[in-house]
């Protein structure tokens, strides 16, 4: 109507695309601030699974495959000459953070192959 004439294809598409433009800006905001969020962590939490022993956790961190944010990675060595490297976020004093109190890791089941 603004045009005083019928419009072409593509003026009807521009102006549908200019139309759809101006709604997602005006709801996105409120999308981001409140559904996003929520959406996102179920769509990770679906998707995001390491099931990964500390050992190779470390693996990957060095190769800078994987990263695990703010920590420290510590190898500790065993009495046997073995080493059992771990994760730590922080030191401190708290004995029911020590490593040796904490529960170790256990490989997922794998089931007898026939």
């Amino acid at each position: 109507q603004s045009l005083g004439r019928t419009p072409t294809n593509d003026e009807i598409l521009d102006a549908l695309d200019e139309r759809l433009k101006e709604l997602v800006d005006e709801l996105l905001p409120d999308f981001v601030e409140g559904s996003l969020p929520d959406e996102l962590e179920d769509a990770i939490a679906q998707n995001l699974r390491f099931d990964l022993s500390p050992e190779e956790f470390v693996e990957h961190q060095l190769a800078k495959i994987l990263l695990i944010d703010g920590k420290e990675i510590i190898v500790r060595h065993n009495n046997d000459g073995s080493e059992t490297p771990y994760f730590r976020d922080h030191p401190d004093g708290d004995l029911k953070d020590n490593l040796l109190s904490l529960p170790h890791y256990t490989p997922p089941y794998v089931p007898p192959q026939e």
